[in-house]
């Protein structure tokens, strides 16, 4: 079966072993691959074998190893006065005790020199002539695995790139996840970049942060309030596309959670054709937070012309932190006065939003058979619904995790049972972090 984790994992693996054997050996070897079987048919070795002619040795066997076994490691780095200690295991979210070993084509340096290992066994020491004074693994992220560091000063040393600053942020959000490292801690990460331009990275710290104050908006609010407040002075006149893109999206969730700030902006609302794009979607969703005016929300989405607006306006209703919106929207897309295009994301945006959760949830429960119905026969598939709960159910189990997960396993049918099953973990997950 093909889907979104298995071409994820060959555009990583692809990815990592470009890196590992060197960008112009991987294109020597994908031109020779091209030459050699443009009029024939080419087995899935035939690839590798080409690069590896290229780079000299063979790496089909290492290949071989990522595409038979699931899943990918984490690998441990524990750095010493002249020496560096790796090992590895399969990272989950959920413990569990797979002792998988992967051959690991890591790509590192210490004191600015690049080096490379092949990672065949679980343990590896390295020497280190003189001392470590700066360390990264994972050279520019292109490796399909996970770097927890014994200590991240001689990290913060080493001069990351933006795309190692994104990589070292998302390995430590997931750790949070797994319970390697808590909250607190990442928070202070995060910190640490509060004031970055790194568009990539602003994106990324905002997502991780919207989903911890969707967990528990009390516990999580001065964080992100913080972060964002900063980040959209730091944004404000930058005049790139990602950075304008980043400032959108960070002036959206800064609307979206903070009342007072929602309430300034939404004055704007009214000149809603004179506006900047990047601040239209900021200023519907402010407007919805600050006034709960769903009918003026409905006829702006009513009367738009092109879908781009019409979701502007839409994200604006599902903002309303009123409890009766969810009603409201319900009627909208059952009687397709909202695209069933958008109808899937709407379900989920509400269940995203922490003021009206319970309502859209209890929806969801006491009518599944007719969300089912109503999704998989528009959408295409028995598999649509799936989709539908792991947008939803994801945030439901929070609250009440017992009870969503006893849901989850009453309803299901072979179509969605891997995204029943990723939403369960993702459940358990997220409920000890409230």
């Amino acid at each position: 079966m093909f889907d979104d984790i298995s071409y994820g994992k060959g555009a990583s693996v692809l990815r990592m072993f470009e890196s590992f054997v060197g960008d112009e050996f991987f294109r020597r070897g994908v031109v020779s691959y091209l030459k050699s079987f443009s009029f024939s048919n080419a087995r899935g070795f035939d690839f590798w074998s080409s690069i590896s002619s290229s780079y000299g040795s063979n790496i089909n066997d290492v290949v071989s190893d990522w595409i038979t076994k699931q899943g990918y490691p984490i690998i441990f780095v524990d750095i010493r006065d002249s020496s560096i200690e790796f090992r590895q295991r399969r990272f989950t979210l959920l413990e569990n005790n797979d002792n998988t070993i992967y051959k690991v084509p890591l790509t590192f340096e210490t004191n600015g020199k690049f080096s490379t290992l092949l990672m065949k066994e679980s343990y590896y020491k390295l020497s280190v002539e003189g001392g470590i004074e700066t360390i990264k693994v994972n050279v520019n992220r292109s490796g399909f695995y996970r770097v927890f560091y014994s200590s991240l000063e001689p990290v913060f040393k080493a001069n990351l790139n933006r795309y190692e600053e994104l990589g070292l942020v998302n390995d430590y959000w997931n750790f949070v996840l797994a319970g390697l490292f808590k909250v607190d801690q990442y928070l202070n990460i995060v910190k640490k970049y509060e004031y970055t331009k790194n568009s990539f990275l602003t994106s990324e710290i905002v997502s991780e942060l919207l989903t911890l104050y969707n967990i528990n908006k009390n516990k999580y609010y001065d964080a992100i309030r913080e972060f964002l407040t900063n980040q959209v002075k730091i944004y404000k006149d930058l005049k790139d596309d990602l950075s304008k893109m980043a400032y959108s999206t960070l002036m959206s969730s800064l609307a979206s959670i903070d009342e007072d700030f929602a309430l300034g902006l939404s004055y704007l609302f009214q000149e809603n054709d004179k506006l900047d794009s990047n601040i239209k979607e900021a200023v519907a969703i402010a407007y919805g937070v600050a006034t709960s005016d769903f009918s003026t929300l409905l006829n702006k989405y009513i009367s738009a012309n092109i879908d781009e607006e019409r979701y502007r306006f839409l994200k604006g209703m599902v903002a309303i932190r009123d409890k009766s919106v969810v009603e409201k929207i319900i009627e909208l897309i059952f009687n397709r006065t909202i695209k069933f295009q958008d109808a899937r994301f709407v379900f989920s945006l509400l269940a995203h939003n922490p003021f009206v959760r319970e309502e859209i949830c209890n929806f969801i429960i006491d009518n599944s058979e007719k969300v089912k119905e109503f999704v998989n026969s528009i959408g295409g598939g028995p598999w649509v619904f799936g989709y539908l709960l792991r947008g939803t159910m994801t945030m439901c189990g929070i609250d009440k995790p017992k009870e969503i997960l006893e849901f989850l396993e009453r309803i299901k049918y072979k179509e969605i049972e891997r995204q029943v099953k990723s939403t369960e973990e993702l459940i358990q997950v997220y409920s000890k972090l409230k």
